[in-house]
């Protein structure tokens, strides 16, 4: 007997076919026989189901993946991954952009505490729930029990930090064969892959050399390397050249994540920036990149200084923001270049601040608006912002041109990522990016009201796609007899996202069911009992 069979569903299976109608029927979590409705047998099935599932004529796709995430943490509260799973995500990838909460080592310092922030988590629940490489994280995220399967990589910041803590300076022989012994002991314990944060510290100190030594352990493994590029505004092509250069000589597959262009003196320029792409491709580079469909960016604060103002980690960072020599040597005299290639002081707007802030009216506003209640400049707000929230400040940047998302978007072979945390909707702090609940279901609005590709494209760019990018197309991402029965059934004539800057918190709708390794997690936008997530081992 079969668990459930899903019939009445348009098949779209994740390969880029044309879809066709038929019916799944699984079976020990497993896809156990798919019938395509020309054969005409679906009544055999459904006498022989313990569950019936009607897809009313919708999409039957595999389940979505997000193959760029931060939602490390995630399962310490909110074990359903509420906003991504309303979405229709199936698997997170997480670890990304250098910063990963594992491995943790002696010198790791204030980075075992990674993940708090948005997701509210109390000292007490990340004291309990602190592993420190992949072997106790997987038994720490079965042993609590989540809704949706999860994967992870390791972050080049948190080895970096784990093996000399957080000084921004060369490493020693030693230390990088440190590193290097560290990566591969955990990707031989199944992380994914290893990622690069080259504007984060302590990764944004790192030279091309130490990239090159950690992709080459990473290539002996046959994983995957995600890289937050040094650069995505005007030196984004020189950046590009260097992780092409690390993927030439290494071997090592190459994944740049969430590829953009920031700032009005980059827009137009995406075509150029994909061209440039497609030329490695021809070359044999093993290159992919991915996208959010979003054209505001989320980042620190930081981000709007020089590298060096972050040297030594964030405790010494706060200490030197009192020293007035410092600030204007590290403002450049109050002028904040790297603010303006970022988008500019009006267009960057404040949306998480830490729980002890003493200004939480910060929140909503852009730096123009802070700069006029304080009756300062620029500046000089930034620096109090900074100060008042403990160097601790996230914002959205609105610093892209919606054409050039639109044309990255329309390419097949960009995979779909929220680069967001999934969190519950009763229980997060500030205000998060809309992206963190409605990528996904944005990314099919768009592509539907734009006509910007077929139904199996899409569906191919949120599955097959990134599980192939994974190296796991045999696995997973595909509607296949054997696979894991990982599907997420939606209406793709009305599957839209609701949420917005101002209110973030809000479900995507138009997804009918979500079943994750053969258990129902989503019923028409209600979320069940059932945690049959697993942690995905490479």
């Amino acid at each position: 007997m079969y668990d459930y069979i899903v019939k009445n569903g348009i098949i779209v299976d994740g390969s880029a076919k044309k879809p066709y109608a038929g019916t799944v029927c699984i079976k020990d979590g497993k896809i156990d026989k798919i019938i395509p409705e020309t054969e005409g047998r679906q009544g055999e099935c459904v006498a022989d189901a313990a569950k019936v599932i009607d897809a009313g004529g919708h999409i039957v796709a595999p389940g979505f993946i997000n193959l760029h995430c931060h939602s490390d943490r995630t399962y310490l509260r909110s074990p359903s991954y509420e906003s991504m799973l309303t979405s229709g995500v199936t698997l997170e990838i997480c670890g990304q952009c250098g910063l990963s909460s594992i491995p943790l080592g002696n010198h790791s310092g204030e980075h075992s505490s990674a993940g708090g922030g948005l997701l509210k988590i109390d000292e007490q629940t990340s004291l309990a729930h602190n592993p420190k490489n992949m072997e106790e994280y997987v038994k720490d995220v079965e042993g609590v029990g989540v809704s949706i399967n999860v994967g992870m990589m390791i972050g080049h910041g948190a080895l970096r930090a784990a093996v000399m803590g957080w000084d921004q300076r060369p490493l020693t022989k030693s230390e990088l064969d440190e590193m290097c012994e560290l990566l591969d002991r955990e990707l031989k314990a199944g992380a994914l892959g290893v990622t690069f944060g080259l504007i984060y510290p302590p990764g944004s100190c790192c030279d091309t050399g130490e990239i090159k030594a950690l992709a080459r352990v990473c290539a002996a493994n046959n994983k995957v390397l995600s890289v937050h590029m040094r650069n995505e505004n005007r030196k984004v092509f020189q950046a590009l050249d260097e992780m092409l250069d690390v993927a030439r000589e290494t071997g090592v597959r190459l994944e740049i994540s969430h590829l953009k262009l920031m700032g009005k003196t980059m827009w137009g320029k995406s075509g150029e920036l994909l061209a440039k792409i497609d030329m490695a491709r021809a070359e044999g580079i093993a290159i992919h990149a991915d996208q959010y469909p979003y054209d505001a960016s989320h980042s620190g604060l930081q981000s709007s200084l020089p590298r060096e103002a972050v040297d030594g980690g964030y405790p010494k960072f706060f200490e030197k923001l009192h020293d007035d020599e410092w600030w204007d040597k590290i403002s450049d005299h109050g002028t904040l270049p790297e603010m303006e290639f970022r988008g500019g002081a009006e267009n960057i707007v404040i949306n998480e601040l830490r729980a002890d802030a003493t200004h939480p009216e910060f929140v909503g506003m852009s730096i123009t608006e802070i700069a006029k209640m304080l009756d300062t400049d620029i500046s000089d707000a930034v620096r109090q912002i900074l100060l008042s929230s403990g160097a601790r400040v996230q914002c959205v940047y609105h610093n892209m041109s919606m054409d050039d998302v639109l044309n990255i978007m329309s390419r097949r072979d960009i995979s779909v990522i929220s680069d967001g945390t999934a969190y519950d909707f009763n229980y997060y702090g500030g205000c998060p990016h809309p992206r963190n609940a409605g990528t996904f279901a944005r990314f099919f609005r768009l592509v539907r009201e734009n006509n910007l590709m077929p139904i199996e494209d899409a569906v191919y760019k949120v599955t097959g796609l990134p599980a192939s990018v994974l190296g796991m197309g045999k696995r997973f991402g595909f509607i296949k007899e054997g696979l894991d029965a990982t599907l997420t059934i939606f209406d793709k004539d009305e599957i839209t996202d609701h949420a917005t800057y101002e209110e973030p918190a809000q479900a995507s709708t138009g997804i009918d069911y979500v079943i994750v390794n053969g258990e129902v997690v989503l019923d028409h936008g209600k979320i069940t009992d059932a945690r049959p997530g697993k942690v995905i081992l490479g």
